[in-house]
Parts: C-alpha cells; structure tokens; sequence
C-alpha cells in the first residue's frame, strides 16, 4: 500500500478519525497494541471491512515500517501520551521525511516543541483548538463541524472531464479533494475529473446529495453544458 494514512491509537479521536476516513473512501491502515485489539469489537469489524490493522507498539520502528510508514502520505498519532506522541512522530519523520505528521499533544509547550524541531507537521493541543468554541458559545449557538461527504462519480457522470473548481459551482460546496480509486488525492482545482473518483465535498449530506443528483439529470445536463 502507498499514499495512504496510518492511524496510531484508537481511543475516542482515533475512532472519530478512522471512521471518518473510511466514510470518506480514504484508505488508512490502523496501529493499536495487542490488549487494545483483543477488547474492542469494532477493531476487529474493521479488519473483517479489509481494513489494515497492524498490532504493536507505535515507538517501535518495525511497527511503522509494517505499517508502511515509508509509503504513506500521512500520519496521524492520537494517543494520551504526549511524550509517546512525540517518539512516534520523529522515528516516522526519519523513516520518510516528507510524511505529513499531525499529532495529539495535551502540553502547548510540547506541541511548540514538536512543531519547531520538524517533528510534526501540525501538533493540536486539545485546550488551544476547544477554548474559542467555548467563548463563542457564550454568546451564540455554535455550529458544529461540517461534513465531509463521500461522492463517487460514476461513468457517464456529467462531471467527467470537468475541474475540481467547476464541480463547486455546480455543487455550491467546497471540494476539499478528487480521491482516485488507488487511493491518490488530487487537490488541484484545475484536475479533471474521472470516473471511479470519489470527491470530498464539505457541507449538509442532503443538500450535496440533492446537488449532485440534480446536476446528473438531463435539465441539469444541459445547464451543464450550457455554462462550459
């Protein structure tokens, strides 16, 4: 496997994160110690989904580098250990240096600290990312984080052949990227579309769906047309 993520822990964050790669088609392969695999039912679900599990310790290298490290395109470690955090990220970092690391760091001073020595490419401190939220909601209702939904293009989809930046103004939603069936993301907003690619379009799941369905029927064929 290339061009993937690899997922280090799988508590309340690594769960969230898994599960939103997986709804977004984004292939990821999963480290998690022994113990943790043999409590958690939904590990073992995802390993019988044919997703990629890899059981041990994250700090080791071997472990990485059974995880395919070497080849991934990101790394995302979140497990409640910020020192653990901070070893994972540099021995990945040396194994492929051109890994995008995001860490889980709970120490603002720690998470300065990995970001400055190159160890990760962005280090989130839970109280620094949250706190905002709560003044916001101090004084009104605060919206939660948008969506990020999965839509196939299949053959013979009028967005076939049309940019990235295109299909937003047809969908009237951002397009964070093209996922292509190897796993590829491509993020030029000049990229023609293929079939087979699966777009990551950020908004309400009904409206996008309502969007691209109405983008597919011939009234919306011919307006398609009609602004090309």
């Amino acid at each position: 496997m290339s061009g993937h993520v690899v997922v280090v822990g799988y508590g309340h964050l690594g769960a969230r994160v898994c599960k939103a790669l997986e709804r977004s088609r984004i292939p990821f392969v999963l480290i998690v110690k022994p113990e943790d695999y043999e409590r958690n039912e939904e590990i073992r679900e995802m390993m019988r989904r044919g997703v990629g599990v890899v059981l041990g310790d994250a700090s080791q290298e071997w472990v990485l580098r059974r995880a395919s490290v070497d080849k991934a395109k990101a790394l995302v470690v979140t497990v409640n250990d910020d020192t653990l955090n901070l070893v994972v990220a540099e021995k990945a970092k040396k194994i492929n240096p051109a890994l995008r690391v995001v860490t889980r760091i709970y120490s603002e001073d720690l998470a300065e600290i990995a970001l400055r020595s190159g160890f990760a490419d962005e280090a989130f401190s839970t109280t620094k990312v949250v706190y905002p939220l709560f003044v916001a909601a101090c004084f009104c209702d605060v919206r939660p984080v948008p969506n990020v939904v999965p839509l196939e293009v299949p053959e013979g989809s009028p967005f076939v052949g049309r940019s990235i930046r295109d299909v937003e103004g047809v969908l009237g939603a951002p397009v964070l990227a093209a996922v292509r069936p190897g796993g590829e993301l491509a993020r030029d907003p000049q990229y023609a579309v293929r079939p087979g690619d699966v777009l990551l379009v950020i908004g309400d799941p009904g409206k996008v769906a309502e969007s691209f369905r109405a983008a597919a029927s011939p009234r919306g064929r011919a307006a398609g047309r009609g602004g090309q």
